[in-house]
């Protein structure tokens, strides 16, 4: 028999950039690196690092990346060493944690609430986040490239239920992005929107988790 919608929770799910992590602060650095012109504006840049970042998201290829990125903002194709400054320096650029998220994720580790992480970024940057100290406070840590599935695609949410081996109304999965909620909400899980720390732990409490 199948849990009810309303069974108690088992799992705290995460999306990572723009809820446990800060948004890139490393642009700026990227664009020196890969030999933007000058004249170039911040969100000419930006426009260029995030027109193919799903695809990198999912497949993971750093060449193919950077030589779009490269050729999208005015710059020469990178060579390898180029390549592996830049993967370097973006990781470094979406290390930064959220204060807030952090301080209610070691509330709820320290309650003894399951956690698990679900994000779409690259197999390079999956290498970061589990050297990062607060890593080991997850059980799970799902990542689009290193699996080939991507948020908000059904298949992906199917991998996390089973790597996590609990019926998907025992999950609360938050995120930052509306479709990669409703994709949660397609597979069963208790989708929430993430518009802070605050609001979230109000929301957990509301599905009973214990804070």
């Amino acid at each position: 028999m199948n849990p009810p919608a309303d069974a108690p929770i088992d799992y705290v799910v995460f999306d990572l950039g723009g809820v446990v992590l800060r948004e890139t602060d490393g642009l700026r650095d990227l664009a020196e690196r890969i030999g933007a012109p000058s004249d170039i504006t911040a969100a000419e840049f930006r426009s260029a690092y995030y027109a193919t970042r799903l695809d990198y998201d999912l497949h993971s290829d750093s060449e193919l990346y950077w030589t779009q990125v490269a050729l999208a903002c005015g710059a020469s194709e990178p060579r390898s060493a180029d390549i592996a400054d830049l993967t370097a320096i973006d990781n470094v650029g979406w290390s930064h944690v959220d204060s807030a998220t952090m301080d209610l994720i070691v509330a709820l580790y320290r309650a003894g609430v399951a956690l698990a992480v679900l994000s779409n970024a690259p197999a390079a940057m999956g290498d970061m986040i589990r050297g990062q100290s607060w890593a080991g406070m997850f059980q799970h840590i799902v990542i689009s490239g290193e699996i080939g599935m991507i948020k908000p695609d059904l298949a992906i949410y199917e991998a996390l239920l089973k790597a996590l081996d609990v019926p998907a109304p025992t999950v609360a999965f938050t995120d930052d992005r509306a479709d990669n909620v409703a994709g949660a909400a397609a597979a069963g899980i208790r989708g929430i929107p993430f518009t802070g720390a605050d609001a979230l732990r109000q929301r957990l409490q509301n599905l009973g988790v214990s804070i």
